[in-house]
């Protein structure tokens, strides 16, 4: 269920490369390791391809990565051992100060957390209008491994320097946009995140891109699908990737805050992670606000 081989994030220019250098000379070796050509293609093997236009890279061994289709219910199963009980099939009509009115009943409580992520407008309007929160929605794709390759880490690359705030952050992710801006400003027009994981299976998670409206039409973009394709392709150094399944996913997002915990009333908060980190914060975040309220 739990991973623990780290990610590695790709570099295939000078540029890139220099994100990944400064990223390391601020956070020590102990959480960025910095890697050539060679070291890369020892944890992403095609890095050491013929076609591969791979320089280098660095490992960040202290991410862990989890299967969330065994780890939500493997949760689920420990908390309700230990006394906690969950009510499940049931909607959430209102929440007041004291109760939460499902259709199963009121449910009192003296501590109440609103944590539906995109959903906030549903029952908290006002808050969600005040932090202009919208709906981002991804579509991934999960593809056959090219050559059965195994690959341990998560791999990220250089639109991942763009994505993320520490690595967008460096003098030289400026560079690296103009780079991509040349080369592919479809991408960027897109708002691509060229990234994987590889399941037990064999099977590659490839994704992401970006769309942001308060609501989304029912259809996904045959030509964005395309567009991650032809980049995981350059990415493997290899041909034509296969598509197993194809889906997407919505989460909130905010200009205004990555983190929204709002308080509309004693004893309830309105939390969501609006930003595309909420799988790799929420266990951070979730002490944090009910440290608030307990």
């Amino acid at each position: 269920m739990v991973c623990r081989a780290g990610t590695v994030v790709v570099a295939r220019t000078a540029a890139e490369l220099g994100v990944l250098e400064e990223f390391a000379a601020e956070r020590g070796t102990e959480q960025v390791r910095l890697l050539d050509r060679a070291g890369t293609a020892r944890l992403f093997p095609p890095a050491g391809g013929p076609g591969s236009d791979i320089v280098g890279g660095a490992h960040l061994p202290l991410d862990l990565r989890v299967d969330p289709r065994a780890a939500i219910p493997a949760l689920a199963d420990r908390l309700t051992a230990r006394g906690v009980e969950f009510v499940w099939n049931t909607r959430v009509g209102a929440v007041s100060e004291g109760v939460v009115h499902a259709a199963c009943g009121d449910l009192t409580a003296t501590a109440i957390v609103h944590a539906t992520g995109h959903d906030i407008d549903r029952l908290f309007p006002v808050i969600a209008e005040e932090n202009e929160v919208r709906r981002c929605r991804l579509q991934m794709l999960e593809v056959a491994p090219p050559g059965d390759i195994r690959i341990a880490p998560a791999v990220l690359t250089g639109y991942s320097m763009l994505r993320y705030g520490v690595l967008a952050a460096t003098a030289s992710a400026a560079a690296v946009r103009r780079e991509i801006t040349d080369r592919a400003p479809e991408t960027l027009d897109a708002v691509m995140n060229l990234m994987f994981t590889q399941r037990p299976d064999g099977s590659v998670v490839l994704g992401d891109t970006h769309h942001y409206a308060r609501t989304h039409p029912p259809f996904d973009e045959e030509e964005i699908a395309r567009l991650v394709l032809r980049e995981g392709a350059r990415l493997f150094a290899t041909g034509e990737l296969s598509v197993r399944r194809r889906w997407r996913w919505i989460y909130a997002d905010s200009p205004h805050t990555d983190f929204l915990v709002a308080a509309p009333a004693p004893g309830i908060r309105v939390v969501s992670v609006t930003s595309g980190i909420g799988t790799t914060t929420a266990l951070g975040l979730a002490p944090a606000v009910v440290d608030q309220l307990v």
